[in-house]
């Protein structure tokens, strides 16, 4: 059972290692002076969060550390890993809009000022659609660029492992257990992902192994359908 205390030690080390070199990195200066708070904590250990939860963030701000040095703004890829996934109902259809609100109007986005807390709000409905981001030419070349970088974090469980990959597939299910035609709407789901061949907007994960592991999946979820 996911609780706070369990969390702490993970959290203790995130604050005295990453935060602090993030910091030095950053004009908003918010990792040591305004910690995570337990609110935001509490939102990922929610009941049913079988994948969305505290792991995934852990997951992300872990890949996130290995490739800061290719981010113009870390602040925004930090915050917007952290408040991406704040609100999830399985049940849902905006999700990235309500998570938007949330950081719209917590301190966060009070202490990072205008500008930014704008673009926070863009990198988390971007989440919606991970691809519409292809046909945005509004945004400026480093912006873009993060963007797709935080967007690749975020689905990059799709290019792991297939033991990765298929612990994560079943903790989707656990998350839609109660929704009626899980089967058919993740099919569907993964076979639209197919169809457009491209997973991931940079070369830090492999878009053929993600398309092998989502491949895996629609057999899978096919053969229980046939059964």
């Amino acid at each position: 059972m996911q609780t706070i205390n369990a969390f702490k030690p993970v959290w203790v080390a995130y604050g005295e290692t990453y935060g602090t070199i993030l910091l030095e990195q950053t004009k908003c200066n918010m990792f040591l002076d305004q910690p995570i708070e337990e609110t935001v904590f509490r939102a990922y250990l929610q009941k049913g969060r079988f994948y969305h939860g505290i792991s995934h963030i852990f997951s992300m701000l872990s890949l996130f550390e290995s490739v800061k040095h290719r981010i113009h703004d870390p602040t925004t890829v930090e915050l917007a890993i952290w408040f991406h996934d704040i609100v999830y109902d399985p049940y849902a259809s905006d999700n990235e809009e309500k998570s938007a609100q949330v950081f719209a109007n917590s301190s966060y986005a009070h202490n990072c000022g205008e500008k930014t807390t704008n673009k926070i709000i863009r990198f988390i409905l971007a989440t919606k659609n991970h691809h519409a981001v292809d046909n945005n030419e509004n945004l400026d070349s480093t912006e873009l660029e993060d963007l797709k970088i935080f967007l690749d974090l975020d689905l990059s469980i799709l290019g792991k492992s297939r033991f990765e990959y298929s612990v994560y597939a079943h903790n989707i299910k656990r998350e839609y257990c109660d929704v009626e035609d899980f089967i058919y709407l993740r099919v569907a789901f993964l076979e639209k992902m197919k169809k457009s061949g491209k997973i991931f907007h940079t070369d830090l994960f492999d878009t053929e192994v993600a398309l092998r592991n989502i491949e895996w999946e629609i057999t899978f979820l096919n053969k229980q359908v046939a059964i």
